[in-house]
């Protein structure tokens, strides 16, 4: 999240040794977070912190140390930290994380509506415009959700994450607020990002043209997805249960029950995505559509 403005601030205050030294130290601590040593990475990210180090890098630290206590789901522990950040703005915006990982969308709400979150620097913002507007779709509120997404989508640059904020937006506008063009043309925006989020969007786009009974397009949109570059188990199980119900849709039986059969053959096939395809099977072969 600090990226940008933490690089800004520690060139302009920092002496080039200290610089040196947590640049180091900061490598060091992000290999043991990668390498599943969270509990390491904590406690190396908070002797930072606490070192001669300015706002922009105790930030830093604490927002890496916080990030590492929720992937461990010590949530109360990365709480904690996050009210050490000294930025403001960077501590809310890891306090709504912290929240949205809890799923606590109502307490998001009332903690945050107020904030000017326009007023805080754009990499800060966009996390923080990204994670109000999910907890106002969360609780159903389209109107603010759309607000905040639109903002999101807009100041996001890494792929990954305006991908994410661009798929919540059309889904803002698919399921609450009742808008099936709007929603295509924001899951459209999506094929300009991560691939995988690209697959998302097809299959939800295509899920709007099949139930609007417009299968032709259905196909068309899931055949801009190449399915010999999905190699993630997850996606080609559901990029392959999504051609299975639009080809169902077509009538073509057997070879919807052909896609939902090749799912079922990936390995490492989750539970319920297995239950999924088996019952779709199972309906293919009962009702003969």
């Amino acid at each position: 999240m600090l990226k940008k403005i933490f690089l800004a601030g520690l060139l302009s205050v920092c002496t080039a040794h200290v610089m040196a030294d947590y640049v180091a130290d900061r490598k060091a601590a992000v290999a043991l977070a990668a390498a599943g040593k969270q509990q390491e990475a904590i406690t190396a990210f908070v002797k930072m912190a606490e070192g001669p180090a300015s706002d922009f890098q105790k930030s830093d630290a604490h927002e890496q140390a916080s990030q590492c206590a929720i992937n461990l789901k010590q949530y109360d522990q990365a709480m904690e930290m996050t009210k050490k950040i000294p930025l403001q703005p960077v501590s809310k915006t890891c306090q709504m994380r912290i929240m949205m990982a809890e799923r606590k969308w109502q307490e998001v709400v009332d903690r945050f509506k107020d904030e000017v979150i326009d007023s805080w620097p754009e990499e800060v913002a966009a996390n923080a415009f990204h994670y109000r507007g999910g907890a106002y779709y969360n609780l159903k509120d389209g109107i603010r959700a759309e607000k905040d997404l639109k903002k999101a989508a807009e100041l996001l640059t890494e792929e990954n994450a305006k991908g994410l904020a661009l798929i919540a937006l059309g889904d803002t506008y698919r399921h609450l607020l009742k808008n099936d063009d709007l929603a295509i043309e924001t899951y459209r925006r999506v094929y300009k990002t991560a691939f995988y989020k690209q697959c998302q969007a097809v299959i939800s786009t295509a899920g709007i043209f099949q139930r609007q009974n417009k299968l032709n397009e259905a196909v068309m949109e899931m055949n801009k997805i190449d399915m010999k570059k999905v190699q993630s188990g997850y996606w080609r199980i559901a990029m392959l249960q999504a051609w299975g119900g639009v080809l169902g849709g077509q009538g073509k039986k057997s070879e919807a029950i052909a896609k939902y059969n090749e799912a079922l053959s990936v390995d490492g096939i989750s539970s319920w995505q297995k239950t999924s395809c088996e019952k779709s099977v199972k309906d293919l072969q009962t009702n003969g559509k």
